[in-house]
C-alpha cells in the first residue's frame, strides 16, 4: 500500500513537472537542451590541463601593475564612445551661437555645425596605462584622472562650456544628454577565430584568459555527455568587473549540444534575483519569435564549484544554421555600436561571418532603404517589422533600454527569405534596471531613431495591437507571477549552495577578488523577486511590483481590456519594508537622504493605483501646499539649471565631474524653482504646476543617473 502511494505521488510530481514546463512554453520552440534542462539542473564541467588552470586562476590576480586595467578598458571605451557620438551634435542647430572656435577650439566645429576632431588624434592623448597611476588610488580616483589626463580634450571642461550655452528653443536637455553621455557596451562576445586574442597592447585584462585546451561533461539526470574540444575563454567587458565573472564557450569538432553548440555562462551579478536574463528570453520563446534562450547550470571548473550560473545559446553562424538552416551566414551583423540604422553609420555594426566583411554591399543597401522610408509601407518586402515590433513591445513592458535604443546588444541577420531581421540579446538590465518609470506612454520611453519614427511614431496603430497581443498573451501578472514562483521553487536550493561560503569564507565562484562584489543576500534575492524595491548597479524594481505596475498603467493607458483583479487599488501584496528603497527621483540615489530631514508624503495617480513617494519637507511649505502663480518660459526648471549651470561654470573647480557638476546644480535648481512657487489660489494650476515641475525634474535626474553608470562603470 505504501509503495503504491509512492508510485502515485511520483507520477503527480511528474505530471507537474511536464505541466510546469508545458504550459508556459509550448514544446518545439526552443532547442532541445533548453527543455530537457526545464527544471531539471545540470552539472556542467570543464576541464583544462593543470597549467592551464594555474594561468585562470592568475588571471585574476591583479599585481601593481594592473590593478586598474579593468577602468582603463571601461574608461578608453567610455571616452572613444563620448567622441564619437559627440560628433553627431549638430552645434548650430543645438545653440544659437557664432563662435565655438573661441570657447570650444578643440571641436573644430565646420560650417555644417559638426564637430571635425579625428577620434584617434583624441584618444591618443589620453594615458590609458595603469602604471602611471598611484596603486592607492580607488577606482573612481583613477577614472576622473583618466578623463583629465587630456589638457586639450578636457570632458570636464567641455561640458561645463556646453552647459552654459543656451539651448535653442526646439531642443531640450534630455536630447542632448542622450547624445553626450552614452552608455557603453557591457558585453564582448567570443571571437570566431580560435587562437588568442590580444585586444590592446596596454591592458592585460583584454586577454585575461582562453584556452583550446579544454574539455566539457554535462551531466543531466544522471548521463553524461563529453566533449573533448572546447574552447573556453572568460567573457564579457563589464561583467569582468564582478567578483564573479562570466564565461563563453564553443564546442569544436562540428559536435554541439542537444542542438548547440556556443553558449554564454553569466553570474549577471547585477541582477538581484538572478532571473531576467531567463524570464525575458522565455518571453520571447513563448510568442514564438526567433530568439536566444536561457536555463541554470551548476558551473565546476577542474572539480573546483564555480556556483550557479544562467547559461545562454548565443547569436553566432552555428545558431543561424541550426534555426534558419543557412551554412556560413553572409549577412549576420552584430551591433555594438550603431547610433542609427542609416548608411553613415554602417560600422557599427559587424559581420560575424569574417570572410565577409569586406562586403557591405547588402547591409548599406538595407541602411539607404531605412533612410530613404517614410512609412512602414517602404520596408514590409525587406523587414521583419511585425517581429520588429514584438521586440519593441517586449522592451516597452519590460522597461527595457539596453539594446537598440542603447546601440547595442542586437543582431541584424539577412534571412534566408531576404527579409531583415532584428535580434535582441543580454536581457540583465531589464524589468525596470535601467532608471525607467513604469508609468510612462512609449513615445516617451524610446529613443527617436529613424526606424521607430518610421514604425512607430508617425502611427502608433499597429504597435498598440501587437502590444495588447504581448499583454493578453504573456505580460500578465497571472501569467508572470505563478511562473516566477515556479522558477523561484527549483532554483532557490541551488541559489542558497551559491550564497554559501566555503571554510575560509569565499564564495563559490568569487575568483575575481578585487573586483565589483554583488553578492546580494538571500533574504534579498527573495524579497527583489517579489515586490520589494531594491538596488544594484541602478534601480532595480522588484520584479512582480515591476509587472503590476507596468500593467496597470498599460491596461488604462492604451484602454486595454484587462483582469479587474490586477486593476483593483485594494490588491495586496507584500513588501520587505527593511529592505524596500524608494525610488524618489527627486533624491539622487547617491546623495543619501540626510535621516534628520523632514519628510513628507505626497500621492501622485497612476490610473488604477495611488502611489506614495518621499520628498523632502522644505522648512516652509509641504509639496502638498505647493501653490504656483502664471510662470514664463524663462524660469522653468528646465532653464533655471541652465542658467545655474552659466553661473557656477567660472566657479566651478577641476575637480569636479559631470556628474556631481549636475547633481549639486540640480540641488540647486530644486531651491529654485521651490522660490518660483508663489502662492496662488486655484487648486487646479496648483497641482498641474507641481506636477509639471516633479515629472521635468525626473526626466532629468534620469538622465544623470545614467551619466553616473556611465562613468563609474
Amino acid at each position: 500500500m505504501l509503495l503504491r502511494r509512492f508510485i502515485i505521488l511520483l507520477c503527480c510530481c511528474f505530471v507537474y513537472h511536464v505541466f510546469a514546463v508545458s504550459t508556459f512554453i509550448d514544446q518545439g520552440k526552443r532547442a532541445e537542451l533548453f527543455e530537457i534542462t526545464e527544471y531539471t539542473m545540470p552539472n556542467l564541467k570543464i576541464y583544462m590541463p593543470d597549467e592551464e588552470f594555474i594561468k585562470f586562476k592568475n588571471a585574476f590576480v591583479h599585481e601593481h601593475h594592473n590593478k586598474f586595467s579593468v577602468v582603463m578598458e571601461s574608461m578608453k571605451s567610455f571616452i572613444k564612445s563620448y567622441f564619437i557620438h559627440f560628433k553627431t551634435i549638430n552645434f548650430k542647430d543645438f545653440f544659437p551661437y557664432d563662435h565655438f572656435e573661441e570657447i570650444l577650439p578643440e571641436l573644430k566645429i565646420g560650417e555644417d555645425g559638426f564637430p571635425g576632431y579625428a577620434i584617434e588624434d583624441v584618444l591618443n592623448g589620453f594615458d590609458f596605462n595603469p602604471e602611471h597611476y598611484n596603486i592607492n588610488l580607488n577606482e573612481e580616483e583613477v577614472a576622473q584622472y583618466v578623463m583629465e589626463s587630456n589638457p586639450y580634450y578636457n570632458i570636464n571642461r567641455i561640458v561645463e562650456v556646453v552647459f552654459s550655452l543656451e539651448l535653442a528653443s526646439h531642443h531640450n536637455l534630455e536630447e542632448l544628454y542622450y547624445l553626450m553621455f552614452p552608455i557603453t557596451d557591457e558585453e564582448e562576445e567570443e571571437e570566431e577565430e580560435d587562437s588568442i586574442a590580444i585586444e590592446s597592447p596596454t591592458t592585460e585584462t583584454s586577454e585575461l584568459f582562453k584556452t583550446k585546451k579544454a574539455k566539457m561533461i554535462f551531466e543531466l539526470n544522471g548521463e553524461q555527455n563529453l566533449f573533448d574540444k572546447i574552447t573556453f575563454k572568460i567573457g564579457g567587458n563589464y561583467s569582468r568587473s564582478f567578483q564573479k565573472p562570466g564565461y563563453n564557450l564553443k564546442i569544436r569538432g562540428e559536435k554541439d549540444l542537444y542542438g548547440r553548440s556556443q553558449f554564454k555562462l553569466r553570474a549577471d551579478s547585477n541582477d538581484p534575483t538572478m532571473m531576467r536574463t531567463k524570464l525575458i528570453s522565455d518571453i520571447h520563446n513563448r510568442l514564438g519569435l526567433p530568439s536566444v534562450s536561457s536555463t541554470y547550470v551548476q558551473l565546476y571548473i577542474n572539480d573546483e564549484f564555480m556556483g550557479l550560473y544562467t547559461f545562454n545559446d548565443a547569436y553566432k553562424v552555428s545558431w543561424i544554421e541550426k534555426v534558419y538552416g543557412e551554412k556560413e551566414a553572409k549577412n549576420l551583423y552584430k551591433c555594438d555600436t550603431m547610433e542609427d540604422l542609416l548608411p553613415k553609420y554602417f560600422d557599427g555594426c559587424t559581420n560575424e561571418n569574417e570572410e565577409e566583411r569586406n562586403n557591405t554591399s547588402e547591409w548599406i543597401e538595407f541602411l539607404t532603404a531605412v533612410e530613404h522610408a517614410t512609412s512602414a509601407a517602404d520596408l514590409e518586402a525587406i523587414f521583419e517589422i511585425d517581429h520588429f515590433l514584438y521586440e519593441m513591445a517586449i522592451d516597452y513592458l519590460t522597461g527595457a533600454y539596453d539594446h537598440i535604443q542603447n546601440r547595442h546588444n542586437y543582431y541584424m541577420y539577412k534571412q534566408p527569405n531576404g527579409k531583415w531581421i532584428y535580434l535582441s540579446h543580454d536581457f540583465d538590465h531589464d524589468f525596470g534596471q535601467m532608471s525607467y518609470f513604469f508609468n510612462a506612454p512609449v513615445t516617451t520611453t524610446l529613443r527617436k531613431i529613424n526606424l521607430l519614427k518610421i514604425l512607430i511614431f508617425r502611427d502608433t496603430t499597429r504597435f498598440e495591437e501587437i502590444l495588447s497581443d504581448v499583454v493578453q498573451r504573456v505580460f500578465h501578472p497571472a501569467i508572470l507571477f505563478p511562473y516566477i514562483d515556479g522558477i523561484k521553487t527549483y532554483i532557490k536550493p541551488f541559489v542558497i549552495k551559491d550564497k554559501t561560503p566555503d571554510a575560509k569564507g569565499y564564495y563559490p565562484g568569487h575568483l575575481n577578488t578585487d573586483g565589483i562584489d554583488k553578492n546580494f543576500t538571500l533574504e534579498q534575492w527573495d524579497a527583489y523577486s517579489e515586490f520589494t524595491n531594491g538596488y544594484s548597479d541602478t534601480e532595480s524594481y522588484g520584479l512582480k511590483y515591476w509587472i503590476l505596475m507596468r500593467y496597470r498603467f498599460v491596461c488604462d493607458y492604451y484602454q486595454l481590456e484587462c483582469d479587474a483583479t490586477y486593476l483593483d487599488e485594494n490588491y495586496k501584496f507584500p513588501v520587505v519594508t527593511e529592505l524596500d528603497v524608494d525610488y524618489n527621483e527627486l533624491i539622487l540615489l547617491d546623495k543619501p537622504l540626510d535621516d534628520e530631514e523632514p519628510l513628507t508624503y505626497y500621492s501622485s495617480e497612476i490610473p488604477t493605483k495611488t502611489f506614495f513617494e518621499i520628498v523632502p519637507e522644505t522648512q516652509t511649505q509641504t509639496i502638498d501646499t505647493i501653490t504656483t502663480t502664471t510662470t514664463t518660459v524663462e524660469s522653468t526648471p528646465t532653464k533655471i539649471i541652465v542658467d545655474l549651470l552659466d553661473d557656477d561654470i567660472t566657479t566651478t573647480t577641476v575637480e569636479s565631474t559631470p556628474t556631481e557638476i549636475i547633481v549639486d546644480l540640480l540641488d540647486d535648481a530644486v531651491t529654485k524653482i521651490e522660490e518660483n512657487d508663489e502662492s496662488n489660489t486655484e487648486e487646479e494650476e496648483e497641482e498641474d504646476h507641481a506636477t509639471s515641475t516633479i515629472n521635468e525634474i525626473k526626466t532629468i535626474t534620469k538622465t544623470i543617473v545614467m551619466i553616473q553608470s556611465t562613468i563609474l562603470n
